[in-house]
C-alpha cells in the first residue's frame, strides 16, 4: 500500500449483516500501523492497516462509489454446509 492508492475500508459502525465501506485515496501510512484515507469531500479518516483492501484495478464504477463516499449493502444469510437429517 503506498499513497495514492485506491482503497475501501470497512466501517467500524458495520454490523454482521450490514456493512458500510468507505472508498479513498491513501494519504499516509503512520508507523503504528495506521492508514489515513482522505474521502471526496476532502475530509480525513483512519482506519487500521489491516482493515483495509487496496484496488490493483479500481472497478469501472469507482468515481461514483468515491463521490458517494460510504455505501451500505446487506450481506444474505448463506449456508455453508447443508444440514444432515438424522433418523434414528
Amino acid at each position: 500500500m503506498n499513497k495514492g492508492d485506491t482503497v475501501i475500508a470497512e466501517h467500524p459502525d458495520s454490523r454482521t449483516k450490514k456493512r458500510v465501506r468507505s472508498y479513498g485515496i491513501v494519504q499516509d501510512i503512520t508507523k503504528r500501523g495506521n492508514v489515513i484515507i482522505e474521502m471526496a469531500d476532502g475530509s480525513l479518516i483512519k482506519r487500521k492497516f489491516h482493515t483495509i483492501a487496496v484496488f490493483i484495478q479500481p472497478p469501472s464504477n469507482w468515481q461514483e462509489l468515491y463521490e458517494q463516499q460510504h455505501v451500505s449493502f446487506v450481506y444474505g444469510k448463506k449456508t455453508m454446509m447443508p444440514k444432515r437429517s438424522s433418523t434414528a
